[in-house]
């Protein structure tokens, strides 16, 4: 089994999800983070005072899938995210990490059986 990290812009969570959910899994994760990186230190103004953006916010998922199905999830991700006009095209990041085991927790299903 393979966990699929998305790091996406929170305007592009709504296409992703429906393209993931739909066609390949019944359940993900969701959460709001903030991320570090390139473009460092945006400049903004709040209330007369200039200051940096150093953190941006974006969305995280998570998605537990079997490994003959990871390369079609990654695809689906980016299909979903490109389909915005380059202009406004927000960088994110997709991260591929085994993943050893899974438990349902109700009730005590193992591995692909628990997803």
């Amino acid at each position: 089994m393979k966990l699929v990290t998305a790091i996406i812009h929170p305007s592009n969570l709504e296409d992703v999800q429906r393209m993931v959910t739909s066609a390949y899994v019944h359940g993900l994760t969701v959460m709001d983070v903030a991320m570090a990186g390139l473009p460092q230190g945006k400049p903004a103004t709040y209330r007369g005072s200039e200051y940096e953006i150093h953190l941006t916010p974006q969305v995280r998922l998570d998605i537990a899938i079997d490994d003959d199905e990871v390369d079609r999830m990654v695809d689906a991700i980016l299909r979903s995210v490109r389909r915005v006009p380059a202009s406004q095209f927000r960088e994110g990041l997709l991260y591929i990490t085994a993943l050893e085991e899974v438990v349902r927790i109700r009730t005590g299903e193992v591995g692909l059986d628990a997803l």
